[in-house]
């Protein structure tokens, strides 16, 4: 799943449905390259999804994040012992030969997820992260 944009407590509800989706897919990447800001809302609905999804004992979520302050902040929190944190999308590991489907959840687009189908030639579901 791709993120785009500013995330806080006015998108918290949305945020929340867009990772709900991600609760039952196996291997899960939450793409973060083109996040500018997120707040301790974001941070307690990714452990939220995490917790979820370790239920069904699904692998731990690898989380691409690509800005400096937003690499600091998940350095500061240590929240690499939740979460696989990779520096590009190329880095995520993904157990999966079929082609990917790049889903998008943005603050300002009404509606969730948009999907736009997308081979890799990687293995995995790249960004429902993927």
């Amino acid at each position: 799943m791709t993120f785009v944009g500013e995330y806080d407590l006015a998108g918290k509800q949305r945020l929340r449905e867009d990772l709900a989706h991600l609760v039952g897919v196996p291997n899960v990447i939450l793409d973060f390259s083109e996040v500018t800001y997120i707040d301790s809302t974001v941070i307690a609905e990714l452990v939220r999804m995490h917790r979820l999804r370790a239920e069904n004992l699904y692998e731990r979520e690898t989380i691409v994040v690509q800005t400096p302050s937003l690499r600091r902040l998940f350095k500061l929190l240590t929240l690499h012992k939740i979460f696989e944190i990779v520096s590009a999308l190329e880095d995520a590991r993904c157990n999966d030969r079929d082609a990917v489907t790049l889903r998008s959840a943005s603050p300002g687009q009404p509606g969730g997820f948009g999907e736009v189908p997308q081979t890799t030639g990687r293995r995995g579901e790249a960004s429902p992260g993927l």
